[in-house]
């Protein structure tokens, strides 16, 4: 399920890799992913990114990539409430919130 909202300027499945390899694709998301705009979606994907990009596979980039292609004010509000619009509910942005839920404490 790869579809985005229009409205935002990202078409269902749209290609979002520039041609590039996926290694360097990587590269432009973990800078993107702590460099969002708003800190707290740095918080959210940066960790993230760091823990996951690299296991995963050429797809899942693509599916990254496209979410990293919406709003941040948007996204931020998908994660902190979890009401997130149908389309939008993938399983990268699945895989993300279930990295962020802790069922203990954590020791920092």
């Amino acid at each position: 399920m790869n579809s985005f909202s229009e409205a935002d300027g990202d078409a269902q499945g749209a290609d979002l890799s520039g041609g590039l390899a996926l290694d360097a694709r990587r590269r432009r998301i973990r800078f993107r992913a702590w460099h969002r705009g708003t800190r707290e979606m740095d918080m959210v994907l940066g960790p993230f990114v760091d823990a996951e990009l690299d296991a995963l596979d050429e797809e899942t980039v693509a599916e990254l990539e496209r979410l990293m292609a919406l709003p941040d004010r948007d996204l931020f509000t998908w994660f902190s409430t979890g009401e997130v619009p149908p389309a939008n509910d993938t399983p990268i942005f699945r895989r993300i919130k279930a990295f962020h839920t802790h069922q203990s404490p954590i020791n920092v």
